[in-house]
């Protein structure tokens, strides 16, 4: 696959499901956000940038009814931790079968450097 937004090729990032690409940093899912549980409700001008890629974060509802701050560009997701301990145990109680196992991180993911952009405000 191509990136569309400079022609180089794209590598996949099989353990979370995606394209990247090395030379301009661009993300394809290809699969629809609505799959995850997402539906985006509404984008604002003083919206917060994205931590990981600086673009606006749209409002948006998680499995319907958990209001999270969305970012379309490289699919992270801003939400309070009760709501997470929330929706994790929800899905958890959802499941039909046993977890998977983890999937190995990447170190690298762990060392980049993030601002949570609540606390720019």
């Amino acid at each position: 696959m191509t990136c569309p937004n400079c022609g180089a090729a794209m590598e996949l990032v099989e353990s979370r499901r995606y394209f990247r690409c090395r030379h301009c940093g661009t993300c394809h899912f290809p699969q629809a956000i609505e799959a995850d549980g997402i539906r985006i409700i509404g984008r604002s001008a003083d919206a917060s940038d994205c931590p990981m890629c600086r673009k606006a974060m749209a409002h948006a509802l998680l499995d319907d009814h958990h209001p999270i701050d969305f970012c379309a560009a490289c699919r992270g997701f801003l939400l309070p931790r009760a709501t997470f301990a929330h929706v994790t145990h929800a899905r958890r109680a959802w499941a039909t079968s046993p977890p998977s196992g983890p999937v190995p991180l990447n170190r690298q993911d762990s060392a980049r450097p993030l601002i949570c952009p609540t606390l720019l405000v």
